[in-house]
């Protein structure tokens, strides 16, 4: 198929796109949203959980015009129902791509080779949930005999992808409480061997985020960071462990009282290396405005002691806001 059509870059729509890049790629931003008052709204897309927002890089109705085009002459529509359709496309392995029967409805078929990769796909999707829900549950136990509390990600590739993944993976499914560990690399300490302030900052921010999203089921933003102690440093190749609990929730903020904790994997012994409290508040929108989150009641003795710890940081906080605005002479804060 790829062999009808000319190389990628002799294909019409190439040289146009050449040429229009060449038009515009001096012109900023602001002109563009200048000439254009509903370029913000228009040039977006959503689906599946997921916002697009491709208003704010240099493109124009023509420059997505002349992509569709490049896509037609490329023949993109028919790769796409030939990988639907369970076709070898994957010249160089001679195989199907099937990336779509991983997300095909257990009622769908695809047959490939004569075996319906889709009922294969599920089969498995049921056993790793099954897995997943004996771990949450504490059935499934390790060596100890233990409940299994914490997942550890090793790894030091692409930077901080591990921890990422960590963070990412599983926010949907978690309770109050999450803790992630992971190891410190060469790139987060500074010229002395520790890592930096703000690279524990970045981990602080990360986790709260993770808790934020999970408990309130929306996109989430750090509106308060306060009480930070940082009582020891963390070194290279320390293991790092990072405890995020809910505490308090107002009526769209949320707040996380956050350890970040740090081992020498020699002597594995843990040292408490920073410790806050977060503020997060829930959006209907990534550009939208604060929207309910569920409450949370402290049950026991030490929840309603960091509830009122909170509490109390929320009006210091008030306090501090106040002082500043009446030496400023503005408003207070409400």
């Amino acid at each position: 198929m790829a062999g009808e059509r000319p190389p990628l870059r002799e294909r019409p729509a190439w040289g146009e796109l050449e040429s229009h890049h060449a038009e515009i790629a001096g012109r900023h931003l602001r002109e563009l949203f200048a000439e254009d008052g509903e370029r913000g709204t228009r040039l977006v897309a959503e689906g599946a959980g997921l916002y697009l927002d491709y208003s704010k890089n240099r493109v124009t109705d023509e420059t997505l015009g002349l992509l569709v085009d490049l896509a037609d002459q490329s023949g993109l529509a028919q790769r796409r129902e030939a990988m639907f359709r369970g076709e070898h496309i994957n010249v160089s392995e001679d195989r199907a791509v099937l990336h779509v029967a991983l997300r095909m409805p257990r009622d769908r078929s695809l047959i490939v080779d004569g075996i319906d990769v889709v009922k294969e796909v599920h089969e498995v999707l049921d056993r790793m949930g099954d897995f997943a829900e004996r771990v949450r549950s504490g059935d499934w136990r390790g060596h100890t005999g233990k409940p299994i509390r914490n997942v550890i990600n090793i790894g030091i590739g692409g930077s901080d992808l591990g921890p990422v993944m960590a963070y990412e993976a599983p926010r949907h499914y978690s309770e109050r409480e999450m803790t992630f560990r992971f190891l410190t690399e060469p790139t987060d300490v500074n010229f002395g061997g520790k890592v930096h302030g703000g690279m524990v900052m970045k981990w602080i921010d990360q986790a709260g985020y993770a808790c934020a999203v999970s408990w309130s089921g929306h996109y989430c933003v750090t509106v308060a960071v306060g009480g930070i102690q940082f009582v020891q440093p963390i070194l290279i190749g320390d293991l790092v462990t990072v405890r995020c609990k809910l505490i308090h929730t107002g009526t769209s903020s949320m707040h996380f009282a956050v350890d970040v904790l740090a081992c020498d994997l020699k002597d594995r012994k843990e040292r408490l290396a920073t410790s806050c409290v977060i503020v997060f508040v829930a959006l209907d929108s990534p550009d939208g405005k604060p929207t309910p989150v569920p409450p949370w009641e402290p049950a026991s003795d030490e929840d309603q002691r960091l509830a009122r710890y909170a509490a109390r940081m929320t009006e210091l906080s008030k306090a501090m806001e106040n002082e500043v605005a009446n030496v400023k002479g503005t408003p207070p804060a409400a």
